[in-house]
Parts: C-alpha cells; structure tokens; sequence
C-alpha cells in the first residue's frame, strides 16, 4: 500500500507544467498545498479573479461603475435564484423590558407564512421618529442575546439610534437543528444548506429576505423614520449587512464587521464558509468582496476590521482601497471608510463603538467622539420573545425543511410535466445543460503518460496519470490480461482505487475474461482526496472534499460535473486504444455512483454494460431533513431538481437509448 501511494508524487511531478500560475504563485508565498484538487482549484479562482480585477480597471477608468454595480446585483441575484415574495407580517410585540432612556421590545414577525422571525427591538425614549439599525448577528448559538449583540445594540439604542436584532436562521429562538443533536450554528448552515443548492437558490435567499423583512417591520413603526435606516453587523452578520447594503437601497449607511475580505485569500485561509457565504458562479462571473462595496456606491459604508482576525485583513484594505477609488471618482471619497483594530474576530468593543459613531454622522448628523457606558445586559431567557425558546413550538410555525420541501414537491410537477413532453434526447441536453457538461463532439479524450510498474497479490499493474484537464493529474492503474484484450473493465469508488484493490479475486476473475482492468481516481477520490480541513464536525454528511465542492461551486461548477467529465474523457481514451468491437464496462461503487449515473445516462453509447451500486437513491429526500452521511455536498448540483433527479438518470441510463 505504501508503494501504491508513493504513486502520486509522480503524478504531480509529470502535470507540474501545466499548474495554473495562481496555483504555483501561492506556493512560493508559503501557503501550504492542501493536495492537487485544491490547488488546481487556487489556479481557477486566480485565473477568475485577475480577469475581474482587469474588468474593475477598465470600469473605473472609463467611469461605468454605475454598469458594474448593475451587473454585479444581477449575478448576485441570480445565483440567489430570486427572492421570495413578500406577504404579510403578521408582527406583533410579546413583551416589553424598559431601561433607562431606551425599552427593550420582544418582537416577532413572518418572513414567509408560517415563518417566524424573532428579534429584540431597542427602541429610545421619545415618540421620534428615531433612525434605526437593523443589526445582523453573527455566528452565536444565543443569536440576538449574545452578550456583544445586547452590548452593540443597547450603545446605539443609548446614543438615539433604534436597533433591530435579528435571530438568524438556525440561531437563537430560530434553531432548526437542536433536536437532531447538532450543536453549533456553522454546522447547522451547513447542513441546511445542501438542499437549496440542489433547487438552484441558497440558504441564504431566506436569510437575505428574512433580514429585508425586518427592513420593512422596521419601516411600519410609526416611531421609526423609514428614510434613515442603517445596517451592522459581525462576521455572519458582517456577510449578512454586506448581502443586504448591496441588495436593498433602503439602507442609507451600513457598518459590516470582520467579513469584508477577498476571495482569494479566503480560500485558502480561513476557508470558504458556511453554505450562505458561498454563491453560485460568483467567482467564474467576478463577483468578490469588494463588489458588496461597489454596489451601493457612493451610500455611506463603513468596513469594520480586526487586525488579529483570521478573516485576512490585507483583503479587507485590498476591497477598501477598490471602494476608496469608486467613492472618489463619483465625488464622495469621505463615505466611505474603514477602521480597524488590534483585536480577535468578534464585535469588539472598539468595533462597537465605531459602528455607533458612524450611524451617528449618517443617520444623526452628530459627527463627534462617543463611548461606551456600562448598560444592562440580560439573560437569554429574558430577551426570549417564545414561551419555549424555539418558534418551531408556535402554532402553525413551519420549519426551513417545510419551505424547502414545498419548493421541491412544486419541481417535482414541473419536472414530470416536461419528462412526459420531451425526448429522451432532448431530457439527456436539458441534463447536461444544468450539469454544465461540453456537448459530446467537444469534450476530448483525455491524455496520459506511463509511470512504470508495480507489483500487487501477484497481479502488474501500470500506473499512469490521465489528464483531462490541464493541471489536474488523475492517477490509475492498468492491469491487462495473459493474451489478447477482449474488453476494458474501468472502475471507480468513492474511496478510490483502494477500495478496489482489496478484491482481487474479483480483478482476477476480470483478466481470466481477457479484460483490462483499469482502476481510476476520478478528482478528490483516492490519492487526490482532499484531507478534511474545514468542515470537521460535517465531514461524513458534507464529503472530505467539501471545501472544495464549496469552491468549485463559486466557480460555477460541481465535483459531480468534474467527475463525470473525467469519466467520460477516460472511457474516449480507453475506446481508443482497443479494437471498436472490444466492450468498456463500467464498474462504480459507493459515492461514485452519482458522476457514473450522468455517465451512463449521458453517454450511454461509451459503455457496453453498466455496474453502479453506492451513492444516494434520491436528491428528493435531502429537501425533507438533514442528512448527516454520504458526502452530500459534494454530490449536490445547482439547480438539478429544476431538471431532473437521480432515479431520472437511471432510467435514462438503463433505457439504453
């Protein structure tokens, strides 16, 4: 086993030449390799985000940054898949705690029907109108009582400025996942966050509409004036005031805290983040941090930042200098700023106490120094707006698996409705249309050199790499029969071409036939597995290589797509060197299965017989609860359920057609 893995230093040594330069360029600045699927990814997002940054200077210089930010909310939207409608409130207030000069209101309102929102309602003294702030939380499992969320809120609320603090999904009163035992609000995002991708939205399309919801809670208060409304927030609610300060033009000034970075730096450390903080195609279409900015051009926007945080600081100053020009060239370099800290992530009381004065200048015309008093901080039982503590108790309340599932069963429908009026031709396009496969006549054979022999339970193999994409090595080993080749066996597992190797009987029996024996490592497989390093605690529901599904998934692709592009680009090559009437069987086990179902659904033609066991039965049943096994994200493609589903691929494979 040893020497079998020893295999893939040689490997990378022979596609070393055709690394993307993004790639190589982050291995000379030290960054540790994370294996050949994650640096080849690097290369893909460097290459992506050199074109984006080229396109930014043509924009400035030529003044369309009116046309930037257009595009940009089309991109952003688009990979959001739209926004919900909007429909009653259906708000009401269940309890009020006064403090000196503000009250503390427990509000709760419906994004959707059915869909509770809880959230704490800082609210000054006096009739007002006030201006106010709707504060995004970040990643606490207290949500809006988070002793730094209280602290942030109450500040402003004592300087004059009404304050708005959300519960976000899965946090709070609005967790979604306790009950299964999942402890923590990142691995909850992350596992709510499967099922949207697959019906070609995001987790975050609710959270953003739960947030512009509030907006318009905020908006009915007659003690509220809806035209000096503002939005802070830190970390996953840094992202959150991003999303909303480009979307929604109602927010006169904006604050986001240890968010605003680069992607390029991101990937690779901390990593790419939960589910929400990840959109379709945004880095293949040029969307970065700096474009969060660039939207809301030139309104009143604060980046907030800590010098010791792992969310990388150089990327914040690198989308502040990016903003600082766009402000300037539309003649109000002083609205936007950054401010910055010696301090861990979180919302600092430096941070704090910046946000305050910046909602101050914009929204109360008071540009002057201001601190922070000692004001009360409250339990979590006592900012509870529900008897229970969870809105999944109220009455009628439905869960994020109810709205997903709904959407799902409405696709179910729509998809049988088209099945029965296409051709098994026009399901099979429609198919590779949403997978973003080539068409058959332009994905090419892939190439690939010998690395020798070796020896294994008495059976030569050849090694060698297929390439299929420049920079993106595949290993395999070739076993061939005494005599004359009869046919290919090609074999792939999820676990790589170990798995396979602990039978070799079976492999025997295969060469006794006159096959060849072909073992594939498809990419993130088997020696280019990607060693979980982000998403620990969501590994055996996410994959190993979750982070770079995540990635992939930015750059408008999937592993699943990957996968079955090396499939099919190995089966070309194979066919080509054996006589046309000699068969290729294919041969697939556990997550395997799903790229070899769009293989054999695809291309049936490549392959003679067909042997798939493993993988998920349904993309369907990942819409009704979590799934806390089988790699799901990395199984997962944007927007197939629009499409097709997984038992589709198999009749479509088994037809023979």
């Amino acid at each position: 086993m040893t020497t079998l893995f020893r295999f893939l230093a040689l490997s990378l040594a022979v596609a070393a030449t055709a690394v993307a330069p993004g790639a190589l360029a982050l291995a000379e600045e030290g960054s540790p390799s994370r294996g050949p699927l994650n640096d080849w990814l690097a290369g893909q997002v460097a290459e992506a985000l050199d074109a984006r940054l080229a396109r930014f200077e043509e924009r400035i210089s030529s003044g369309a940054l009116d046309a930037h930010a257009a595009e940009m909310r089309e991109v952003f939207l688009d990979a959001l898949g739209g926004l919900p409608e909007k429909t009653p409130l259906d708000a009401r207030v269940a309890g009020v705690i006064d403090e000196d000069g503000y009250r503390i209101e427990k509000v709760l309102y419906h994004s959707v029907p059915g869909f509770p929102v809880t959230a704490s309602l800082y609210l000054p003294d006096g009739s007002g109108p006030h201006p106010a702030v709707l504060h995004s939380c970040g990643h606490s499992a207290d949500g809006k009582a988070a002793e730094f969320y209280q602290r942030a809120s109450a500040l402003l609320a004592h300087h004059g400025i009404a304050v708005l603090c959300v519960d976000p999904l899965g946090q709070g009163e609005r967790k979604q996942l306790e009950a299964e035992g999942v402890t923590g609000s990142t691995s909850e995002h992350l596992l709510l966050g499967v099922a949207p991708i697959l019906l070609g939205r995001n987790v975050a399309t609710w959270m953003i509409h739960d947030g512009m919801r509030g907006i318009d809670y905020l908006a009915s208060r007659p003690e509220i004036d809806a035209d000096r409304i503002g939005a802070m927030g830190n970390s996953g609610g840094g992202m959150m005031t991003s999303y909303l300060m480009a979307l929604d033009p109602r927010i006169a000034a904006a604050a986001p805290a240890c968010f605003i970075t680069d992607t390029r730096r991101k990937n690779r450390s901390p990593g790419p983040g939960d589910a929400e903080q990840n959109l379709f195609a945004q880095t293949a279409r040029g969307l970065d941090h700096a474009d969060f900015l660039l939207m809301r051009a030139p309104r009143p926007t604060l980046i907030l930042a800590a010098t010791q945080d792992y969310v990388p600081i150089e990327g914040a100053w690198d989308s502040f200098r990016q903003a600082k020009r766009a402000w300037g060239v539309l003649g109000f370099p002083e609205r936007v700023d950054l401010a910055e800290v010696n301090e861990r992530h979180g919302f600092s009381p430096g941070l704090r106490v910046a946000a305050a004065r910046w909602m101050s200048r914009w929204l109360l015309e008071r540009d002057e120094p201001l601190t922070e008093p000692e004001l009360p901080v409250h339990p979590v039982e006592a900012l509870h707006v529900t008897e229970t503590g969870s809105v999944l108790d109220l009455p009628g309340a439905r869960s994020f698996f109810d709205i997903v599932a709904a959407e799902a069963n409405r696709l179910d429908e729509v998809r049988a409705q088209r099945s029965a009026e296409a051709t098994p031709g026009e399901r099979r396009a429609a198919i590779r249309s949403v997978l973003g496969l080539p068409a058959a006549e332009d994905l090419a054979a892939a190439s690939h050199e010998s690395q020798g022999t070796i020896s294994r339970d008495g059976i030569d193999w050849e090694k060698r790499v297929y390439v299929c994409e420049p920079g993106m090595p595949l290993p395999a080993l070739v076993a061939s029969p005494g005599g004359a080749v009869q046919g290919t066996v090609l074999r792939i597992d999820g676990g790589g071409k170990a798995n396979a190797l602990t039978d070799p009987g079976e492999i025997r029996s295969w060469l006794e036939r006159g096959c060849r024996v072909v073992l594939l490592d498809l990419r993130g497989y088997g020696e280019t597995e990607t060693k979980p390093w982000r998403y620990r605690t969501v590994t055996e529901a996410m994959g190993p290589n979750s982070a770079e599904a995540f990635i992939a998934f930015m750059l408008g692709r999937s592993l699943v797509e990957m996968r079955t592009r090396d499939l099919l680009a190995v089966a070309r090559a194979l066919k080509g060197e054996i006589p046309s009437s000699a068969p290729l069987h294919l041969v697939a086990r556990g997550h395997a299965a799903v790229p070899a179902w769009h293989a054999a659904a695809l291309e049936r033609e490549q392959f003679d017989q067909v042997d798939i066991m493993g993988g998920p039965e349904t993309w369907d049943t990942l819409c009704s609860g979590p799934v806390f096994e089988g790699g799901q994200l990395e199984n997962a493609v944007h927007g197939a359920l629009r499409v097709y589903d997984l038992p589709d691929l198999r009749t479509l494979a088994l037809a023979g057609e």
